[in-house]
């Protein structure tokens, strides 16, 4: 189990339906969380706040490999900044 799928795991109501957070945390935590992820495989690198893509192999996730998709799919260097990141649609992929 990765960590963005331990992420929401953990933030799931137990035995109810629902999250504990509401959707701006789950967003920006998944995005923290991918990005972590992304960063340990080494498939994307992180310097002076700007993220870039190092390598162009396939995720063996879904949600990873469309952060990694939209990350080249931009023409210039995107730029990290706090509460910049969201993933509005990867929480919906991961319940499928």
């Amino acid at each position: 189990m990765n960590l963005s799928e331990q992420f929401i795991i953990l933030a799931l109501k137990p035995n109810k339906t629902g999250y504990r957070i509401g959707p701006q945390q789950l967003s920006a935590g998944m995005a923290g969380s991918i990005f972590l992820e992304l960063t340990f495989e080494k498939q994307i690198t992180i310097n002076n706040k700007y993220v870039s893509v190092a390598k162009t192999t396939r995720s063996r996730d879904a949600a990873h490999q469309a952060v990694l998709e939209k990350i080249q799919a931009r023409q210039k260097p995107r730029k990290i900044k706090p509460g910049s990141v969201s993933l509005p649609s990867v929480p919906g992929k991961l319940k499928r």
